[in-house]
């Protein structure tokens, strides 16, 4: 999540983003979700940003040994997270995910790589696995805004469409919001420990 020396990003300005490489797929498409297909994206969409958000919540681990119960409950925790990280494993054998890009994502638009050129103004449905720990993509509808040629590939930036509801975006802000803070931490976990 740290600086691109592709300059990924640069056309997002200087909001809050998210910055990874993730398993990402996407299609041109004649015209974005409406109706009742638009309400089943959204509610999908929120459903799997919960679930994110669940799954890779990091238990607290600095409970005293005096409190059994919430020792027993940590212990538990544990190993459902182990259950669950095995069951993702056997799926992700058998399903095969999109070839993972450099992404930038904020809860308006994102911006990716991609060896195809796409024209500006175009709907494009963008399927974004977001997290290793529960391998679902959210369904990202919107325009492309910016295409740059870099070298052997082009920089994309699309626009979220009003598909992408105002809860869902919502929920990509507590996401980036939540590995910001934990990169901030882990930083000055590692410059007291250099100290």
């Amino acid at each position: 999540m740290g600086a691109n020396a592709s300059h990924c990003g640069e056309h997002l300005g200087q909001r809050l983003a998210y910055e990874d490489v993730l398993p990402l797929s996407y299609q041109v498409v004649n015209a974005l979700p409406l109706g009742n297909e638009c309400l089943a994206l959204q509610q999908s969409n929120e459903e799997i940003l919960h679930a994110i958000m669940m799954v890779e919540d990091v238990p607290k681990e600095n409970l005293e040994e005096s409190n059994i119960d919430a020792l027993d409950f940590l212990r538990l925790e544990h190993k459902m997270n182990i259950m669950f990280e095995l069951l993702v494993g056997l799926y992700q054998r058998e399903v095969e995910l999109p070839t993972p890009v450099s992404v930038v994502l904020r809860s308006d638009a994102i911006q990716w790589h991609s060896e195809l050129q796409v024209d500006v103004g175009s709907s494009i449905l963008v399927e974004l696995y977001m997290s290793r720990k529960y391998p679902k993509p959210l369904l990202l509808p919107g325009t492309v805004t910016a295409v740059i040629a870099q070298s052997t590939v082009f920089l994309l930036t699309m626009a979220f469409d009003d598909a992408v509801s105002e809860r869902t975006r919502d929920w990509i802000d507590k996401f980036i919001f939540r590995h910001h803070r934990r990169a901030v931490a882990l930083a000055r976990r590692q410059s007291h420990g250099v100290s």
